[in-house]
């Protein structure tokens, strides 16, 4: 038999047993020691849920903490323990669930995670918040642009809370990650960049649904009291005037019924709306084209 050192990270002591037959780490860190096993130093396998696959000591615990961030990032409010941790992560080994719990202690050390009581940590995050403006990205994730901070906070998509591309938003970062872009939740939504949008209407007995034109990501609720006698099939324009935090739809009201689809006046109405330029004008405005109209169409008349 003989014996070496293996370096994992600070604030925990430890050494390693090696022979032919087996492997194991014994870490210490205050009154905690567990042992990892060499059959036990397991984590999640991301292509199937559930599958298991082994790790060297020192990646381990690399992967255990990468692991721990990227579920906190996902839900900066959530807190957790060593079992939540080990159990999203497949790790069932005792002993593996006693080293999960030593890395937690470890970020909680090194500023990554507040401890909320024992045992229990949530992310950190950086003390202050920026205001900047939405950069929607097509994978679903956004940055957002501010002139407080040197670079873009990315936001994922979990923690955009409704924002859309465009809005001007207010953001609480995280604490910075080496390596990583500055992360962070947006928490307000100070100023929408729009909230007026052309689509279809599809009813239901109960309720209705303005479906946007093209690529906006959700659907608009509206009560049927808020229809202005919009049929199904219709095309209108609807205007968000709430989006509640744990709705997945916003809910609206139409200003502006523009007609059935597939009608020409209706397909050049929604164009122009979608584009935010008038389809309508005021009456005096169409009484004076009209007027223009008929004396056109009499002198050409004359004319001819």
């Amino acid at each position: 038999m003989w014996s070496t050192n293996i370096l994992i990270p600070a604030n925990i002591k430890s050494y390693a047993l090696l022979n032919k037959n087996s492997f194991k780490i014994i870490v210490q860190n205050k009154n905690l020691n567990c042992s990892v096993k060499k059959n036990h130093k397991y984590v999640k396998n991301n292509k199937k849920k559930g599958v298991l696959k082994r790790l060297k000591p020192k990646l381990l615990i690399r992967k255990i903490k990468n692991s721990i961030i990227t579920i906190l990032y996902g839900d900066p409010g959530k807190t957790v323990n060593y079992k939540q941790i080990s159990t999203w992560l497949g790790i069932k080994g005792f002993e593996t669930r006693k080293l999960v719990n030593a890395v937690l202690q470890e970020l909680h050390d090194d500023g990554y995670l507040e401890q909320i009581v024992r045992g229990k940590y949530k992310l950190k995050a950086k003390s202050g918040t920026v205001v900047g403006i939405v950069d929607l990205q097509p994978q679903g994730f956004a940055y957002v642009n501010s002139d407080e901070v040197e670079r873009p906070v990315l936001v994922s998509s979990r923690n955009l809370n409704h924002a859309m591309a465009g809005d001007k938003v207010s953001v609480r970062l995280f604490a910075s990650r080496k390596k990583h872009d500055l992360e962070g939740e947006i928490i307000e939504i100070l100023e929408r960049a729009k909230s007026v949008f052309v689509g279809t209407i599809q009813t239901s007995r109960n309720f209705a649904f303005l479906i946007p034109s093209g690529k906006v990501g959700f659907d608009i609720f509206i009560p049927l009291e808020k229809l202005k006698g919009a049929k199904n099939g219709q095309k209108a324009i609807a205007e968000i005037i709430e989006w509640p935090g744990n709705a997945r739809s916003p809910i609206g009201e139409i200003k502006d019924v523009l007609g059935d689809a597939g009608n020409n006046d209706t397909e050049m109405h929604a164009i122009l709306a979608e584009f935010e330029l008038p389809h309508k004008f005021p009456e005096n405005v169409d009484k004076a084209a009209e007027k223009f109209h008929s004396k056109f169409r009499k002198k050409k008349l004359k004319t001819t």
